[in-house]
Order: structure tokens, then sequence, then C-alpha cells
């Protein structure tokens, strides 16, 4: 007997249908899978850094400068308007005529001088370039004792050598018996060597505490670096007007005791035409007190003298030794400004 053919109704051919369509979208749904979410972005590390750290992310901030009279080191302070800025001390390129400065990378600029301040010991150097990297400064007002430190310079000749030691005291007021013009100074126990000078002292997260500026003959890791704030202020003035308007009143001083124990100033020259020599002080005149204040050192007049300012009033006890017989009397200065002139390289108050 013939079977009888039946025909699929259209329920069984949609179902056939469905089967299909689902079989090509399995077979295909891995073409369609999301893709793989991207890496999240690799942070910073935001913790203190050791002496590797420094060197290898802020090392090229520090520059190793050339002259036909001396070597030293120097800090990039700022990159605008196609050129760099360098921070140095002025004893680097005090006495040079031709500069030029090397990088870490051992790319070599052509530089030249700017400015120069004698009593802070800041230079700065102008380089015809812009890709390259300026240093960041801190506030070195929050320095403190006993935090760690770097210092980065080109030692001895050796470009980009590094030290490393501690801050032992962040803020020295009265540092005369070094000779040097400045009244402020950060000391650190990371070494400072010959060719370190203008280098930069690092705190551990790479910003710029202090210049290297010098260190204490016959004494172990005692080391000054000029505190960067300092520094900022000095080269922001350098670099807009090419030195540095202290006020002052005309006299160079030293520190001392009188034969009663007394902490006293002695006059040692009075500059011609100065503020000083206008009132009638003299060589040889000692001043006992500083406004109303005994004396205590040579920063605390420089500090009262650049906080009365210009045309400002200075109140001086002044004691002089006149044919065997003391006078004692107050003065009143009227401050002047210090003149742009050859005169500038002695130390004036």
């Amino acid at each position: 007997m013939e079977k009888k053919r039946t025909s699929p109704t259209k329920k069984s051919l949609s179902g056939i249908l469905l089967m299909c369509m689902l079989a090509i979208a399995l077979s295909l749904s891995g073409c369609f899978d999301p893709p793989d979410p991207p890496d999240p972005p690799k942070s910073e590390p935001s913790g203190p850094l050791d002496a590797t750290g420094i060197v290898e992310k802020y090392g090229a901030t520090v520059v190793n400068i050339y002259s036909d009279k001396s070597l030293g080191s120097g800090v990039i302070y700022q990159v605008k308007e196609g050129f760099a800025y360098v921070i140095t001390n002025d004893h680097v390129v005090r006495n040079g005529s031709s500069f030029f400065i090397r990088l870490s990378d051992a790319r070599t600029f052509p530089a030249k001088k700017i400015g120069t301040d004698v009593r802070t010991d800041i230079a700065i150097l102008k380089v015809e370039a812009t890709d390259l990297q300026a240093a960041e400064f801190a506030d070195s007002s929050t320095v403190k004792k006993g935090q760690k430190s770097f210092a980065i310079g080109n030692a001895m000749g050796n470009e980009n050598s590094v030290t490393d030691g501690i801050i032992r005291n962040a803020n020295i007021t009265d540092v005369d018996f070094t000779g040097k013009n400045i009244n402020k100074y950060i000391q650190t126990s990371a070494s400072i060597n010959p060719g370190n000078s203008g280098g930069a002292l690092f705190d551990e997260h790479g910003k710029i505490i202090g210049i290297n500026d010098m260190s204490t003959r016959n004494a172990d890791d005692i080391n000054f670096a000029i505190p960067s704030n300092t520094a900022k202020k000095i080269a922001d003035k350098l670099i807009k007007d090419g030195y540095v308007a202290w006020p002052y009143i005309g006299i160079t001083e030293k520190l001392g005791k009188l034969p009663d124990g007394t902490v006293a100033i002695q006059i040692t020259e009075v500059r011609p035409k100065s503020p000083a020599a206008e009132v009638g002080l003299r060589k040889g005149d000692i001043i006992l007190k500083i406004g109303f204040a005994p004396v205590e050192s040579v920063a605390q007049l420089r500090d009262k003298i650049n906080d009365t300012g210009k045309d400002g009033v200075l109140r001086l006890t002044i004691r002089r030794i006149n044919k065997n017989k003391k006078q004692e009397g107050d003065v009143e200065v009227v401050v002047g400004e210090l003149p742009k002139d050859k005169d500038q390289a002695i130390d004036w108050s």
C-alpha cells in the first residue's frame, strides 16, 4: 500500500527555522564578545624615594656647569619662552667669562650669566633650550630636623653624583664664623664636595629644599645649603632685573664682646656718602642696640635693615670712644638702597 505523503505544517516549519537561527547565533556568538576592559592606569608611587629613585626621576633637573675658570653645578629653575634659567652659586660663575652646561643625558648648551647676588651667593644662567626638565621647589620653611636629604651635583668633576644624609639644622640664622654673606642656611649631613656647589638638595619626594653651597673644613658631615625659599626669591629678582636691590645703611661690621661681656657689633668700615656716613657714623663705633633690642648677631642687624626697607628709619644705640672718653647715644638712620656697582662685592649692611 502506498504511503501518503504529508506536507510540513506552518508550525513545524517555524520551529525548524527558529532552531536554525539559534544554532547560527550560537556559532557566531564568539565574534561579538565585548572587548576586555583596559588595564587600569599605573599610579605613580606616592611614598618616599631612596637615592636611586631620586636620581632616576629628578636627576635630569641638575646640570653640570663649566666655565673658563671653574666647574660646578646648577638646577633648572624655569623653562619658558624658548629659554631655560639655571640657578647656581655666585662663587661658581663669579670669575668666569664663558659658560656651558652639560645635562645628565650628555647634551651640552652654551649659557649666559644674566645676574648674580654676592650676599646670598645665588646666580642665574640663561640657556637657549626648551626641552629641559625644570625642578620642583618645596617650601623650605617646612623642613624639619632629622628628615632625609639628597645632594646631587658635579662633585670633583663626577657628573650627577649623589650623597644622602639627614637635615641637622633647618634654619641656621647666624653663620658669621664661615665668612659667608648669607644670613640663613639649612645644615645637612649629605656631603657637599667641591663641584657640588650650586647643585640640588632634594627631600625624599624629589622636591628642592636647598641649593648646595659649602661645607666646613676639618669637620665631618657639616654642610650647608641655601634654603629654597631664599633661592627662589633671589632668582626671580635676578631674572627680572639682573641684580638685587638690597636695603642698606652703608657699613661693614663684625660681632664681638665688650670687656664687660656685652655682645656688640663693631663698625669696621663706613661707605662714603652712605646713609650711615650722612648721620656721622664712623669706623670703630660700637652698636649696642638695634631698635630697642640688645645686639645678638650680625644676622639680626641684616634682618632689621631688610624689614625696615628703603626709606624707613632704623634706630641704633651707638658707643664711641673719643679721646679715651665713652660717648653713647641713639642715631636714626634712613635706610637706603645698595648701589649697583663694584662695591656690591663688599658685604655691606
